[in-house]
């Protein structure tokens, strides 16, 4: 038994990439309000003589008066492998902080140039895989935009308004350019189109600071829009953070996104909060070609396809990304998605607290609304997820055509009259394997439900390690035919007391104060409760 749906309609890391991330390596060189320890400063350079070291912000402040300062995680016969940034940092004078890291660098502090000096960043010197890092409370401000900013040893155009980027990328769509403070956009009134309109290929590093109550109401038939139209290939877009953003199309328009409305090339480390109406809709990307990594997306959206994070992922792929808020599709809802709309790519090591409703026929699921010849690994949904009649309803996707594994949903799902509705999949056309569900299942008169999966096609779906919660979910047959092979149902009490057959401890773990003590994913663990 199924339901059948179609679809209407070279990535690398930047070096250095920012991420919001806000915990420290355990070997690393802490600046901090601690009395300076396992730290030597000699000839304007500070540098570690054990692994864990700690270097006193005032101190350093102290040195930065009297001339340049490199704080660097090699020392004499001693290699820190971190630099975290934990405590306010300012100087205000010419003078300029160079912080070289083995690996890694943390912000998790403001740091402010008041004055015009300069500020250089350098990651994985000798090490691999470092990033530059931003916590919730970490930026980097610069009260001069003639100061000198440089992250692994490419110079940066420092901008302080949108007009000013948008002016840079127009005259050199390739360039770096960097956002030198926080930006209040409610001056610029509302845009009529993507305020970064030229297609951009080349770096932008938000330096974790903040894009404030930017509006953009598209009036054009056909089209995308969202802060940058388009990001090609080769470009980067992270660091950066949009607050209390909206985004509307008007009747007919179909719409775009928070950040990118056509991804091509790599956005990491970007979080977007807003409002979005339209056609199509992603609360970061409309369309997504490229990579999206540490991305968040915090959204109210009502939209007739669309998801919180990205509407429509072609044939890229998203990982360590999450989504939260709301979305809602009036009528003639098509896909909605937590996180995706439509998933043609990959999804791994993300997840969704999106509550996603309609109430008329749409494919709606906690995570992705449609997987089309996906992938979608490590990942899992919570929020809710309700449609309305003939709806096809999944806690984590709503018809899947392509391959989950290692994934789970614990959100609540509800369908209509004669919906297709699943703790984990409402249709399925797929192969899924060491995955469960644990949340409520109902649905209207002539619904077909199940704890695991609604509706699958008999021929091409295939379900190994596959559980559900026989106690939460409320229903005693694992998909809308019965007890399918590879779906198993389990009490509470079981699903708490170890992990299930067949779920492998290199991805999945449980303790009591983790996920309710619930299986959880490795990579991409809740947080405590």
């Amino acid at each position: 038994m199924t339901k059948q749906h179609s679809h209407i309609f070279g990535i690398g890391l930047a070096a250095g990439s920012a991420v919001f991330a806000p915990h420290a390596a355990v070997a690393a060189l802490v600046i901090s309000t601690a009395v300076t320890s396992n730290v030597t400063c000699s000839d304007s350079v500070c540098a570690p003589t054990a692994e864990k070291a700690v270097l006193n912000v005032g101190d350093l402040e102290n040195l930065l008066e009297a001339g340049n300062v490199e704080v660097t995680t090699t020392g004499s016969n001693v290699q820190a492998k971190d630099i975290t940034v934990s405590a306010a940092l300012t100087w205000s004078n010419n003078n300029s902080l160079s912080l070289d890291s083995y690996r890694s660098i943390t912000i998790n502090n403001a740091i402010s140039v008041s004055g015009a000096g300069g500020f250089s960043i350098t990651t994985n010197d000798g090490g691999s895989n470092g990033l530059l890092l931003f916590g919730s409370k970490g930026n980097v401000q610069f009260a001069n935009l003639s100061s000198l900013l440089a992250i692994n040893g490419t110079p940066f155009t420092l901008v302080d308004s949108i007009a000013s980027l948008s002016g840079a990328i127009a005259t050199n769509p390739a360039g770096a350019y960097a956002l030198a403070n926080d930006y209040d956009a409610s001056a610029d009134g509302t845009y009529h189109r993507s305020p970064v309109a030229t297609s951009f290929s080349g770096v932008f590093e938000g330096l974790g600071n903040t894009i404030s109550n930017l509006t953009i109401k598209f009036r054009i038939k056909h089209g995308d829009t969202a802060f940058f139209a388009t990001v090609a290939t080769s470009g980067v877009v992270e660091g950066i953070r949009l607050d209390h953003e909206r985004v509307s199309t008007e009747k007919q328009a179909y719409g775009g996104a928070g950040l990118v409305a056509v991804n091509y090339g790599t956005l990491l480390d970007d979080q977007v909060d807003g409002t979005f109406k339209g056609l199509i809709m992603g609360g970061l990307v409309g369309g997504n070609y490229g990579l999206i990594d540490h991305s968040l997306a915090k959204v109210n959206i009502s939209t007739t396809e669309g998801g919180g994070l990205v509407g429509d992922n072609e044939s890229g792929t998203i990982s360590n990304s999450h989504g939260s808020g709301k979305i809602s599709a009036g009528n003639g809802g098509l896909f909605i998605g937590g996180l995706v709309g439509v998933n043609q790519g990959f999804i791994q090591d993300s997840d969704s607290e999106v509550f996603v409703s309609s109430s008329t026929s749409t494919t709606l699921g906690g995570l992705s609304g449609e997987e089309l010849g996906s992938i979608t690994t490590d990942s899992y949904a919570t929020g809710s997820v309700s449609g309305g009649d003939e709806s096809v309803v999944g806690g984590l996707t709503g018809y899947a055509h392509g391959t989950i594994e290692n994934s789970y949903a614990t959100g609540s799902v509800t369908g209509g009259a004669s919906a297709f509705v699943g703790g984990l999949v409402g249709s399925a056309d797929a192969v899924i394997q060491e995955s469960y569900s644990t949340g409520a299942v109902s649905g209207g008169s002539g619904a077909i439900m199940g704890g695991l999966i609604g509706g699958y096609d008999d021929n091409g779906s295939k379900f190994t390690s596959c559980y559900w919660d026989t106690t939460t979910s409320g229903v005693t047959q694992g998909s809308g035919d019965g007890n399918e092979a590879g779906i198993t149902g389990l009490t509470t009490q079981q699903l708490q007391s170890g992990l299930p057959q067949g779920f492998g401890k290199k991805f999945w773990a449980e303790q009591t104060t983790i996920n309710g003590g619930f299986p959880y994913l490795l990579k991409d663990p809740p947080s405590k409760k």
